[in-house]
């Protein structure tokens, strides 16, 4: 009899700073629930070899990008020009 292994986690916090207003914003999603190309701009994101580019401007958010996998855990910082608009769209903002 096979055992069967346990399904791997793939869930990404995402957290977002920043703004005119400086309030704090947070969502969560299970990374198998993206179509295939926000996944794969997840991907490429997380596969960066370089820093990621900073916005030119005052006021721009910053979204930190934590993806939990079977692996372990990543954490990413990503300017909101290269943000997915998937993934931005999972955050809600904090009410102080």
């Amino acid at each position: 009899m096979k055992s069967r292994a346990a399904a791997p986690v793939d869930r990404l916090k995402i957290e977002r700073r920043g703004g005119i207003a400086g309030l704090r914003a947070s969502g969560e999603l299970d990374c198998a629930t993206l179509c295939a190309a926000d996944r794969a701009a997840l991907d490429a994101l997380f596969g960066s070899r370089v820093p990621l580019p900073r916005a030119p401007g005052a006021d721009r958010y910053i979204y930190t990008l934590t993806r939990q996998t079977a692996r372990g855990a990543q954490r990413l910082e990503v300017p909101e020009h290269l943000m997915p608009e998937a993934l931005a769209a999972a955050v809600r903002e904090e009410l102080p």
